[in-house]
C-alpha cells in the first residue's frame, strides 16, 4: 500500500495558516475552542490542511483541528477528553489563538503541545496490496498478515507517523481501539497517525 511520511521542521514565527502539530491554532474562533476537566481549555495536538493525496478532506477549504485535554490525557470514558472537528479556512481568524487560559499549565500536562510546522512528504509502497487492509482491523489475521510480511517493521519510529495507506498498532494491536464492541472498519478510512514523537533530520537545536 501507499502511504506518505510527513516531514517536520521545528516552528518558527508563523504569518500564515500551515499545517502543523501543537503550538495555538491559527485563526480558531474562541468560543468553538473544546474545553474539559473543569474548563481547561485543551491543547491543539495538530491543525492539518487539505492535501491530496496524502490528506483527503473532502473540501479543498476543509481544515481539520485536533485537541487534547493535558489533565485527563483524553481518556476519559464519555470522549471529552479530545476533540476533532473541520472548518472552513474562510471562517478563520488572521493571526494565531491565543484566548485567556490557552498556555496554561495543568496537573501532569505542559503549557504547550510543542510546535512543528509540516513541510512535505516522502511516498513509500510497503507492499502490501491494498486489498488486505481489512487484515489490520482483525487481531487474528492482523498477526498472519505480519507473519507473511516480516520485512515491514511495525515499530519503526520513523514510519508511524503516516498519512494513508494503513495503521501501525505498535504494541497491543487493533484490540486496545476495539474495545468492547464490533468494530466495522468499511464505516471509516484511516486517514493518518501520529506517534508520540517525531522525527526531523540534522542535529538537535541549541
Amino acid at each position: 500500500m501507499i502511504y506518505f511520511t510527513p516531514r517536520f521542521r521545528l516552528a518558527t514565527l508563523s504569518r500564515q495558516l500551515c499545517s502543523k502539530i501543537g503550538g495555538a491554532p491559527w485563526g480558531l474562533p474562541t468560543d468553538l475552542w473544546p474545553r474539559c476537566c473543569g474548563g481547561y481549555l485543551q491543547k491543539l495536538v495538530a491543525q492539518l490542511l487539505h492535501q491530496p493525496p496524502m490528506l483527503d478532506l473532502g473540501d479543498p477549504n476543509a481544515v481539520l483541528h485536533l485537541f487534547q485535554c493535558p489533565k485527563c490525557f483524553g481518556v476519559r470514558d464519555d470522549d471529552t477528553g479530545r476533540a476533532g472537528f473541520n472548518l472552513d479556512r474562510r471562517n478563520l481568524g488572521d493571526e494565531p489563538s491565543t484566548p485567556d487560559g490557552y498556555d496554561e499549565p495543568v496537573d501532569g500536562g505542559q503549557p504547550l503541545i510543542g510546535e512543528a510546522f509540516l513541510q512535505g512528504f516522502d511516498q513509500h509502497d510497503d507492499g502490501i496490496p491494498e486489498s488486505r487492509l481489512p487484515d489490520f482491523f482483525d487481531e487474528k489475521r492482523l498477526w498472519r498478515l505480519h507473519r507473511e510480511h516480516p520485512e515491514v517493521n511495525r515499530f519503526d519510529y520513523k514510519s508511524v507517523n503516516r498519512f494513508g495507506g494503513s495503521p501501525r498498532w505498535t504494541g497491543n494491536g487493533p484490540g486496545i481501539f476495539l474495545g468492547r464492541g464490533q468494530f466495522q472498519w468499511l464505516n471509516f478510512q484511516f486517514l493518518f497517525q501520529l506517534g508520540e514523537e517525531i522525527w526531523m533530520p540534522g542535529q538537535p537545536a541549541s
